[in-house]
């Protein structure tokens, strides 16, 4: 008890990487290692067969979808992999095929976990070993197949490919619901081939965008986690990415009605002015955080009203005390503590009454998140809208009814700039030469300003620095029902 039986091969991430590196240097180099000597191959054959091939086809591992757990980024991470170990290495045509109709029928489980609309929960960081993965098996089947298995129109597969640039805020910030980080870089050359497969010049633009942001050449080009064939498929999209016009879409808004995330800026095609994303859904996933109805706000591309992120990765990130972390409770997201109590993880703890609409003139996004919480909350309704006006400024409020009063309810705020008191009802936020006005009912609220530090090398990646700030409105009344008015708004002229 307690030691490795290594007749008992586990297919996890990372052996699946080095079985696929393996793959790529037995096809590429036969030549070469034969003429050392052709046991060399031999010997990589039986590892990978070992380690990789005969354990997928014996074991129901839960990354495959097999036995009705919910699958993640894990299955086209590991199923790019496999495929690769399955075409290059396997020389039974009996194995082979068998082995490519079970891979295939693992990444059917993985199209089918997601919605329509092709949102991403786990969030943009995941998006490369998502949706990008899966464009790997899928280019891979495609090759091997001589375009027999080519789903590159597939309604849902080609949403999935357009959330990257959907939740594209500016420069690397990505809006950043889940387990994702404030700035992501996606690989340009994934991006250029899948522009290229599903004929998407707004991802082909994208993907020059960030082409020519990292100066993606010949002497740039880093192969992640150390994928032979995400080396080999970047270094052929040199040469495109260089013809391609850099153009981020920008787009005025997005609405993703089954994952119930939206986004709208100000001004389409551009970072000026105001851009802000919000969320309803449930409290529940691999990847969650407990941040139904949750918001983030920027302003000419800089962040004011954020999502903190993820920190790293520890054990607890993934055990039954992962809501301990700050980084996943509600009172860390731009939510209220109702009666002292904060959301809480499980699929009964939903947004209802979610609703979006844009116009040339307004973005709004309202939703009901009383559910989110747990019943010693003690609130029946609480109704948050968000509304953009695109030519003025940024407006929310809150609608509620609660069944008894506890303790007073108190709203945070999560921000990247330093909140300044001036005066009862006003915070202002200095950001570049630009200043912006927080106003909120001094007669209604008590405000708190404080600093929030952490040692974590991820969230200080992320943000530059180690520190972020929370604004905390405690309500001073004891009324069972109310409504209150936020905006955010440059000063008058």
């Amino acid at each position: 008890k307690g030691f490795p039986d290594e007749n008992d091969q586990i297919v996890d991430l990372f052996n699946a990487e080095t079985a696929s590196l393996f793959a790529w240097t037995y096809y590429l180099l036969k030549d070469e290692l034969d003429s050392v000597s052709p046991i060399i191959r031999q010997r990589m054959f039986d590892e990978v067969n070992r380690r990789m091939l005969e354990p997928c086809m014996k074991t129901d591992f839960d990354w495959m979808g097999f036995n009705n757990r919910p699958v993640n980024n894990w299955n086209p991470w590991i199923n790019s992999n496999w495929l690769a170990c399955i075409l290059l290495m396997e020389k039974k045509s009996e194995k082979r095929t068998a082995s490519l109709h079970r891979s295939i029928m693992s990444l059917d489980h993985f199209i089918d976990s997601y919605t329509n609309d092709g949102g991403c929960e786990e969030g943009p960081d995941y998006w490369n070993r998502a949706a990008g993965d899966l464009f790997q098996c899928l280019d891979l089947l495609y090759s091997a197949s001589n375009g027999a298995i080519n789903l590159y129109h597939n309604q849902k597969i080609n949403e999935m490919a357009r959330y990257i640039y959907r939740m594209h805020i500016c420069d690397d910030y990505f809006v950043n619901f889940a387990d994702a980080s404030a700035t992501v870089f996606p690989d340009p050359g994934l991006l250029y081939h899948i522009g290229k497969q599903t004929n998407d010049t707004d991802m082909l633009g994208f993907a020059s965008y960030f082409s020519s942001r990292s100066h993606y050449d010949r002497k740039a080009i880093k192969s992640d986690y150390g994928s032979l064939y995400d080396f080999l498929a970047s270094f052929s999209a040199i040469q495109g990415l260089q013809k391609t016009a850099p153009k981020a879409p920008f787009l005025s808004y997005s609405w993703l009605p089954d994952v119930q995330v939206c986004t709208a800026r100000s001004v389409k095609s551009s970072c000026a002015g105001f851009f802000f994303a919000a969320k309803g859904g449930r409290d529940s996933g691999s990847h969650s955080h407990n941040d139904v109805g949750s918001f983030i706000l920027y302003y000419n591309g800089t962040p004011l009203f954020i999502d903190v992120g993820v920190g790293d990765y520890t054990a607890q990130t993934f055990s039954s005390r992962r809501y301990e972390i700050w980084t996943m409770q509600s009172a860390y997201h731009n939510l209220p503590t109702i009666n002292g109590v904060l959301q809480k993880n499980g699929l009964q703890y939903v947004a209802q009454n979610v609703k979006f609409k844009n116009n040339p003139q307004t973005a709004r996004f309202s939703l009901d998140i009383a559910k989110a919480y747990p019943e010693n909350a003690h609130v029946k309704i609480w109704i948050r809208t968000y509304t953009l006006k695109r030519s003025s400024g940024f407006e929310f409020e809150d609608s509620y009814v609660l069944d008894s009063f506890v303790k007073p309810f108190v709203l945070s705020f999560m921000t990247f700039p330093k909140p300044a008191l001036v005066k009862p009802g006003m915070i202002d936020f200095q950001i570049n030469n630009h200043v912006l006005h927080f106003h909120y009912p001094s007669e209604k609220f008590d405000v708190t300003i404080e600093k929030k530090t952490y040692p974590d090398d991820r969230l200080r990646t992320a943000w530059g620095r180690n520190y972020v700030y929370r604004i905390l409105l405690t309500s001073k009344s004891k009324s069972l029902s109310g409504s209150d008015k936020f905006s955010i708004s440059l000063p008058q002229k």
